[in-house]
């Protein structure tokens, strides 16, 4: 305010010596540097702009204040295992009064062949077949199986035994052919192998 004082009175003076024209300049000047001294540098206040002046500092809280407390330690998550995941399995009690027996049925032990042979009852009757029907000079395919069982025969004589032979007293086990052809019935006695006799009426290997 005191600056705007000064310069409205400096141009006043400047006003009143453009009137009267016959002050002298010294006068002026003199003026201007009483002007200029008696306005010290120093003393000239900082503007403050009004808007900056009216600003008001609000303090702003922030969204998650530091802590200042000891954090607790993090707490330790258990690992779910595999019967957690799945649910253990509850015992489950059985009355063994309520169950039903089985009866154990007893069977014969069948012979599985090997693959790509022949069963050994059907290769027999193959066998025993063709040498019927070698004997008798007719067609295999007149032969007809009558029926085919097994049997522990007593010795290696397959129940056939030829007089004046000597056998193994040895189980041996084997099968029963009977053949049928021509109206006549005709037996034979094996083994589980290649080994073969026709049997006759009497017992004795027929030649």
């Amino acid at each position: 305010m005191k600056r705007i004082y000064w310069l409205t009175a400096l141009l006043l003076l400047l006003a009143a010596c453009a009137a009267g024209g016959n002050e002298p300049a010294v006068e002026s000047e003199t003026v201007e540097n009483e002007v200029a001294t008696a306005v010290p540098a120093t003393s000239i206040p900082t503007t403050i702009p009004t808007n900056t002046a009216t600003i008001t500092r609000t303090a702003v809280t922030p969204s998650a204040a530091p802590s200042t407390e000891k954090p607790e330690p993090a707490t330790k998550t258990e690992t779910p295992t595999a019967t957690a995941q799945t649910g253990a399995v509850m015992p489950v009690t059985v009355d063994l009064s309520q169950l039903t027996p089985v009866t154990a049925v007893a069977t014969t032990p069948q012979v599985i062949p090997a693959p790509g042979l022949p069963n050994p009852l059907t290769a027999l009757v193959n066998q025993v077949s063709q040498d019927l029907a070698q004997r008798l000079k007719i067609d295999v395919s007149e032969v007809i199986l009558v029926e085919a069982f097994a049997v522990d025969w007593s010795d290696s004589s397959l129940g056939c035994p030829q007089p004046g032979m000597g056998y193994l007293t040895v189980i041996t086990p084997g099968y029963q052919i009977r053949l049928a052809t021509q109206g006549e019935v005709y037996t034979y006695h094996t083994d589980q192998g290649r080994y073969f006799v026709l049997c006759g009426e009497d017992g004795r290997p027929v030649p």
